[in-house]
């Protein structure tokens, strides 16, 4: 849904986005991305962020656990 939420990433995370808008921003650093329809990130576990969900979104994601 629309909306701002906070993430900590305990595993990676790949995401390809189907639908909607959002801003990441990446805490520590401040790195701003806007991602939408057709773009893919890479979200390395440890690091937390904050998606500004501005469109509704789907996503296809994959998750990959530390070993």
């Amino acid at each position: 849904d629309v909306g701002r939420y906070e993430f900590m990433f305990d595993y990676d995370e790949f995401v390809y986005i189907i639908r909607g808008a959002m801003t990441v921003t990446v805490h520590g650093t401040g790195a701003t991305h806007v991602l939408s329809e057709g773009d893919t990130a890479h979200f390395p576990e440890g690091v937390t962020t904050t998606w500004e969900i501005t469109r509704p979104l789907t996503k296809y994601f994959v998750a990959r656990a530390g070993q």
